[in-house]
């Protein structure tokens, strides 16, 4: 996913795939991909509803068999976050915000309905709390929550992590645009701070700013895969094809006047 060799990215990688085919029932959504998860990297799998973006992220977590295709995890063991959707969790279950968010960061103790946490992470989660603007509602049940608080609750257990390999299936979901700006380039600090690999999953192309290394652009209806950096994917036909028709035209540049003509408009 970048311009160094597949051998030198291994040598600070998380997990790489290699002729990976996903899909279901031995029956494949997408060719062969060729994936690298760097540590200290954001990577964005990109498609529209249907391109297989869930399918791939299941397949690299385990959840899902590969048609074929090999997945190496290159750090063991290798702890991974997951952020699923919010139509994923059953957000009626009796457990308050922070100790949903403690889960992220613990170290395996605990139970299921009580987790508890070390002093320090406990100091993490709630200084992660009170950034998203959710230090106030730390004592509140999940269920009393509106949407778009229940999501940034999923955001802040995988930001109290202590993860390899994140893995956050439409994190901005549900939030406004300054919301969803601000979530990508906490992602990019954290992935770069802890050299942690992040990988995003998402068709909104707002969320594509400057924290996104790589993409991994999906077209199922077409049968192609582009991945690579994030400029050279962005320019790519296929982008241009699928996304191009969304984005903003270009911005209109007036030809410069010369100094005939501006006497001759002026008089």
């Amino acid at each position: 996913m970048s311009t160094e060799s597949p051998q030198a990215r291994a040598a600070t990688g998380v997990l790489s795939a290699r002729s990976l085919c996903v899909g279901y029932a031995g029956q494949a959504l997408l060719p062969p991909i060729d994936l690298d998860l760097g540590a200290g990297r954001v990577t964005a799998i990109l498609g529209r509803n249907g391109a297989g973006k869930s399918t791939l992220v299941k397949t690299l977590l385990g959840t899902l068999k590969p048609i074929s295709g090999t997945i190496r995890r290159l750090k063991t063991p290798l702890k991974i976050a997951l952020m699923p959707q919010t139509r994923e969790l059953d957000f009626q279950l009796p457990i308050t915000v922070r100790e949903f968010a403690s889960w992220g960061s613990l170290s395996g103790r605990g139970c299921l309905c009580r987790p508890w946490s070390t002093r320090g992470e406990g100091a993490l989660v709630d200084r992660v709390l009170g950034e998203l603007g959710l230090g106030e509602l730390g004592g509140r049940f999940l269920r009393e929550l509106s949407e778009g608080q229940q999501q940034r609750v999923l955001f802040a257990r995988v930001l109290a992590t202590q993860a390899d390999l994140a893995l956050l299936d439409e994190p901005t979901a549900a939030m406004d645009a300054v919301f969803q700006a601000e979530v990508m380039a906490r992602l990019g600090q954290m992935a770069r701070e802890r050299s942690m690999a992040v990988v995003v999953v998402t068709h909104a192309l707002g969320a594509l700013g400057g924290a996104v290394d790589d993409i991994a652009l999906l077209d199922a209806d077409a049968g192609k895969v582009v991945v690579g950096p994030r400029d050279e994917v962005l320019r790519s036909e296929t982008f241009a094809r699928r996304f191009g028709s969304l984005l903003p035209p270009p911005p209109e540049v007036s030809a410069p006047h010369s100094s005939a003509q501006e006497e001759a408009r002026h008089g």
